[in-house]
């Protein structure tokens, strides 16, 4: 699997909580191929948007990567 690939949806974020999961998931296609979330693992936590190239492009909790994700695609007139 190359990083502009990911695995089908059902497979992605399989192990978070039923509640939480379709929003990473959500987030992850409409930012576009390659977009992933993983959790953030040190202090305050939460979660990082990272680009296909591996650079986290956004950090916080999922509204922010969402209004991130949003912001990008109204600019560039997606």
């Amino acid at each position: 699997m190359t990083s502009g690939d990911q695995p089908p949806a059902e497979e992605r974020h399989g192990d978070e909580i039923a509640s939480i999961r379709d929003q990473l998931r959500s987030i992850e296609d409409t930012a576009g191929a390659g977009y992933r979330v993983v959790r953030e693992p040190n202090p305050p936590y939460g979660w990082n948007l990272v680009d296909p190239t591996g650079v986290v492009v956004c950090s916080g909790p999922l509204d922010r990567l969402e209004l991130w994700v949003t912001r990008r695609n109204t600019e560039s007139g997606q």
